[in-house]
């Protein structure tokens, strides 16, 4: 997770990017594609916790995959690569469009979260963020 990273580095996703140089470095490539490495920031977590939504309906809204039940909890990033696991990794801060946590628009790109504004009846308006390409929303931590 992102409260604590051996690294140093500022988040998950920069702790991906280390994990892919150390995995390609001692050339483990084949036990650990960009899937793997994905998979160990978002169902592999989730698992281990006794929270990974795999019981639509059940009443529990868990986590670690973006599916019927679950905890609507995940980040669009720009598409720099075709493979949905190797764009995340490569993935910098500055290719973050959308940032959903439990359903709601928490930080993003003012394109994505004015067609959310359309769809979903959220008020960018309301924002007390600047008026810049990336707007945090009202009522959310920094």
């Amino acid at each position: 997770g992102s409260d604590w990273t051996p690294t140093g580095s500022k988040s998950v996703l920069e702790e991906l990017k280390i994990a892919s140089q150390y995995v390609e470095k001692m050339g483990l490539s084949k036990e650990f594609d960009d899937e793997a490495l994905y998979n160990m920031v978002t169902e592999n977590p989730a698992r281990l916790m006794g929270h990974f939504e795999n019981a639509p309906n059940d009443g529990y809204h868990d986590i670690g995959t973006v599916s019927l039940d679950a905890m609507g909890t995940f980040t669009i990033v720009k598409m720099n690569n075709e493979n949905p696991y190797t764009n995340l990794v490569q993935a910098d801060s500055k290719d973050i469009n959308l940032v959903i946590i439990d359903g709601q628009p928490i930080y993003g790109n003012s394109s994505y979260l004015s067609q959310y504004e359309s769809r979903i009846g959220f008020s960018l308006a309301k924002s007390l963020a600047p008026p810049e390409r990336m707007q945090k929303i009202p009522g959310t931590s920094s």
